[in-house]
């Protein structure tokens, strides 16, 4: 039997456009084995719902798969009822979805016919988490809510529900995937400290059973329950604070379910997650450091929409491949309607060519309401962007164009919109299958990479011999000088003797020696025909907790 290819692949979030995603990537599965896979949002759904395919398929079946094919026909007959308001937000909800479908008059007639049950519904809000729909089944409601929902699916693909097709008793974890070579994350953004968390290195943190049961299923609440001997071993269980609250597990022992649940709180539309950590920056609290404090976990898209960094690699064993949802435009996609394209096709761009890719498109900005989008989509999408047009990284990112009617908000599309969605992913799928060359791909991104560092290089040389004041070989002179006579220069992170500052030092004059070379003898902008791939790049640095 012939071994599959493997490969990377991570997936923007965009709520309802999250439709497009399983057929593209039950046809990336015929070809390759699902190694590492990440998302926010909706996103994170797709890639919680792939990994638990792929750990069925490490089991022997293909089942996982085949449901996941049959996924948007699913969403198509619930899609709307996944989405269950609260009672006291329940008229809002129902009012916003016709302002979004355009069944409204406008957004001032809108605040003026609705303008008392929005106030409201505004001071309800911190007592249902900050959402309209708390994503759990509401009582009487005879459709599942979008977190039971969830639950289902991710159970039903990863082939472990039981023979009457109930749920099983424990839930399906990262450390579950991680033992068939599964590795899943997916980005949740903690609002209280305002950075992005790379699940599911979610840290020490704790949760009210209450806030547990309104928002998650009784599975998850039970599991969570079942771990606290094990969570508390070596804790101080005579702490009143801990008392109140349950240790929530992370790493491995971190439930999929919860993840995606913290990955896909989008703001207002679904509750966020109240979960606990203690603040040892209250420098002049001192008591009050022991008493835990409220941190609001909301949708991932906030802090990163399309982490296309999270299993990024200088010289890659093989592809990681992003799926990016972008805005349709004449000016770029061919008409829904022409007579020669396949259903879908239209609306997929993958820059194949080497001089595909490189420029950002530009948007009309015409109204208020343009500007204030544009402006969050900026804060929130820059980083990755800039990245997306970088050769070697460019022609792994298939972009699917959709219409301002299309996924997003717009919970009220009818089976022809998610069927002709799902085709836009079959249509990406395919051509990821047909056009992509791996060879291709990583010899660009070593001539990418290898300018970057070169560049990098060459400003070390300057830095270390020759920067004013002081140079940092001067300065290390000057260390190890002080530390001869037991006089830090610097005393924290100290070698643990002589040999070893030594030891770091020859290293860095190799590593310089080998800079010198690079600067004296430049080999980028003297390569082929008198360039490297452009656009250039550089190298920096970031925490490694957001960035694996």
């Amino acid at each position: 039997m012939k071994t599959m290819a493997t490969c990377d692949l991570v997936m923007k979030g965009g709520i309802a456009s999250g439709v497009v995603y399983p057929k593209a990537i039950t046809e990336l599965a015929k070809r390759y084995r699902f190694i590492k896979l990440g998302g926010t949002s909706a996103g994170a759904i797709a890639a919680g719902l792939t990994a638990a395919a792929e750990y069925c398929r490490s089991h022997g079946s293909n089942s996982g798969f085949e449901a996941l094919d049959t996924l948007p026909h699913d969403i198509s007959r619930h899609l709307l009822a996944l989405f269950q308001p609260h009672p006291d937000h329940r008229r809002v909800f129902t009012a916003m979805l016709k302002l979004m479908n355009g069944q409204s008059r406008s957004l001032v007639w809108f605040f003026i016919r609705h303008g008392w049950h929005i106030r409201k519904s505004i001071k309800r809000l911190p007592q249902t988490y900050f959402g309209l729909c708390s994503g759990m089944t509401t009582p009487g409601s005879a459709q599942l809510g979008l977190t039971d929902w969830l639950n289902l699916w991710l159970e039903t693909c990863a082939g472990r529900l039981q023979h009457d097709k109930t749920l099983p008793a424990t839930p399906l974890t990262f450390g579950d995937l991680a033992k068939q070579g599964v590795t899943l994350r997916m980005v949740s953004t903690n609002l209280s400290q305002q950075t992005p968390v790379n699940l599911p290195h979610l840290g020490y943190s704790l949760a009210k059973k209450s806030d547990l049961e309104r928002l998650l299923p009784a599975t998850i609440v039970h599991y969570i329950q079942s771990k606290q001997t094990q969570l508390r071993r070596g804790k101080d269980t005579d702490n009143t604070h801990l008392k109140d609250f349950l240790i929530i597990p992370c790493g491995d022992d971190l439930p999929v379910l919860m993840a995606i649940r913290m990955s896909i709180s989008f703001p207002l539309l679904l509750a966020a997650i109240p979960l606990y950590r203690y603040d040892w920056s209250r420098r002049r609290c001192l008591e009050q450091q022991q008493t835990p404090r409220c941190c609001w976990f909301s949708d991932g898209g906030i802090s990163s929409n399309f982490p296309i960094h999270l299993f990024d690699r200088t010289f890659p064993s093989r592809p990681t491949f992003g799926i990016a949802l972008t805005e349709y435009s004449d000016d770029r996609q061919m008409p829904d309607d022409d007579e020669n394209i396949n259903s879908g096709h239209n609306r997929v761009y993958l820059p194949i060519k080497a001089n595909e890719g490189r420029t950002m498109g530009i948007s009309d900005i015409s109204n208020l309401v343009d500007l204030f989008k544009h402006i969050f989509n900026t804060a929130q999408n820059w980083q990755e962007t800039t990245q997306s047009i970088l050769p070697g990284y460019r022609e792994r990112i298939i972009q699917l164009a959709l219409k301002p009617e299309e996924g997003g908000l717009n919970l009220s599309m009818n089976d022809e919109d998610i069927y002709h969605l799902s085709d836009i992913g079959l249509a990406a799928g395919q051509r990821v299958c047909e056009q992509f060359s791996f060879d291709e791909h990583r010899w660009r991104r070593l001539l990418s990479a290898y300018a970057a560092i070169e560049a990098e290089f060459e400003a070390l040389v300057d830095e270390y011999y020759s920067a004013k004041p002081e140079s940092m070989n001067a300065f290390l002179q000057r260390y190890r000088d002080a530390m001869q006579d037991d006089d830090w220069v610097a005393s924290s992170y100290k070698p643990k003797h002589l040999a070893q500052f030594d030891e770091l030092k020859a290293r860095l004059d190799q590593l310089m020696a080998l800079a010198k070379i690079m600067q004296q003898q430049p080999l980028r902008n003297r390569w082929g025909n008198g360039t490297m791939p452009k656009p250039s790049a550089r190298l920096t640095l970031s925490p490694e907790q957001f960035s694996q």
